[in-house]
């Protein structure tokens, strides 16, 4: 079993910061947001938009929107069913499902998450068809110019009263601070 230690995220002053970060990739204590089988992979972005394309939206077929719709079937669907359960990874479907179990059956292709994989930024990239750089929703609270200083996006309060931004700040416009369709 192994151990990972707070301290051994603790700067190292004889290494750049590049060469840190490419240590802790390369011991598994970070995961890289453009695994090694990417050319072979697709993202919830890409999944997202192809089925928009799917649903008759016009969208940029990049070759990783490709390889969803191939995935997906490439022809328009009547229904569509996107299952998600944040934090379950299809590893954890996989050992505990046997492989005649109504999900696993039913399992037409998985995804790897945006990066950061927080909740809100998977969600909001999900709900827009854009990744977290460009939506620019990494985390639940954010700096805002509320009463508290801190929002929570995605149920749209101020962090610690849990008021309404709406009514707290209603000089705040969400469109205006993320900009993303």
């Amino acid at each position: 079993k192994k151990t990972l230690e707070c301290a051994s995220l603790a700067p190292d002053t004889s290494m750049s910061d590049l060469d840190r970060v490419k240590t802790w990739l390369d011991d598994g204590m970070l995961l890289h947001p453009r695994p090694s089988d990417a050319a072979n992979s697709f993202s919830t972005v890409d999944l997202i938009r192809a089925v928009a394309s799917l649903s008759g939206a016009v969208v940029d077929v990049t070759p990783s929107v490709q390889r969803a719709l191939t995935a997906l079937g490439n022809k328009p669907a009547r229904h569509i069913v996107f299952l998600l359960t944040d934090g379950l990874g299809v590893n954890i479907l996989e050992k505990h499902l046997s492989s005649g179990s109504f999900l696993r059956r039913h399992m037409v292709c998985t995804a790897r998450s945006v990066f950061p994989a927080t909740t809100a930024a998977a969600l909001t990239a999900i709900g827009t068809g854009e990744y977290p750089a460009q939506h620019a929703n990494l985390g639940w609270s954010v700096a805002a110019k509320v009463p508290s200083n801190r929002a929570a996006l995605l149920p749209w309060i101020e962090y610690d009263t849990k008021s309404s931004i709406d009514s707290v700040a209603p000089h705040l416009d969400f469109k205006e601070m993320f900009p993303a369709p």
